[in-house]
């Protein structure tokens, strides 16, 4: 799918983007020192250890002998700072830089912080949910970066995004219609892709839901009044 790799939608002179900053660094540093995947090929004992492995998670099973980890319950979010290779990283750090300034300028720098990390925890109990007895570690920040895609689509529909179409490409279009696209081809590959399926479409699912929950029941009144001119008929 096309990734976003700007907007036009700036953000008040003002603001500073500190959350969304943090947490590019924090993962950068995690992948380069902790997970070597700068230097080397990203160490599997990083990904089993502190990746979400469904079936550890759940306790039906243990991981093998030598391979340090936080304990199944606390992988649900050290997963989300783990990455599977340098594309992975950039492709969601990407993301995360081109939207994440904005829903933290409207949520506040710790109400940001706080929806990240439990969008990405949602995304993580979706996917261990529908797949309880996977033995595939799950690593990425693509789940909690889902949050942050749904709540600009509900604040920020009528942005310009530039997306690059085979990493190649640039095009413009409105952001509502390139994250509902992403949205329904997660959809569209949840349904169709196997079991051993290398992306992890239920997270993003799960995050992209608890995004627009927490918009929709607790922030209403920021959603953008493109959906109400676009549904609710006018009266004069």
């Amino acid at each position: 799918m096309p990734i976003p790799i700007a907007d036009e939608n700036p953000t008040h002179f003002s603001h500073k983007s500190i959350v969304t900053i943090g947490l590019i660094a924090l993962n950068v540093l995690v992948f380069v020192l902790f997970q070597q995947g700068l230097f080397d090929e990203v160490t599997d004992a990083s990904v089993l250890g502190f990746g979400l492995v469904p079936s550890v998670f759940w306790g039906d099973k243990i991981l093998p002998p030598g391979i340090y980890n936080l304990g199944g319950d606390n992988t649900i979010v050290s997963y989300m700072f783990l990455h599977g290779g340098m594309m992975h990283l950039v492709s969601n750090m990407l993301i995360l830089w081109v939207f994440g300034d904005n829903i933290e300028q409207a949520l506040g720098r710790y109400r940001f912080l706080a929806f990240y990390i439990i969008g990405g925890m949602a995304a993580g109990y979706l996917h261990a949910w529908i797949m309880p007895s996977s033995d595939a570690p799950l690593v990425g920040a693509s789940g909690a970066i889902s949050a942050v895609s749904a709540a600009y689509l509900l604040l920020h529909p009528k942005a310009k995004l530039w997306l690059l179409l085979f990493w190649v490409v640039p095009v413009k279009t409105p952001a509502w219609a390139a994250i509902l696209a992403w949205f329904v081809y997660q959809l569209y590959a949840s349904v169709t892709a196997g079991a051993e399926a290398a992306v992890a479409w239920w997270a993003h699912i799960g995050g992209f839901i608890f995004g627009l929950a927490y918009i929709l029941v607790l922030k209403r009144q920021l959603i953008d009044r493109f959906y109400v001119d676009l549904f609710v008929k006018k009266i004069d």
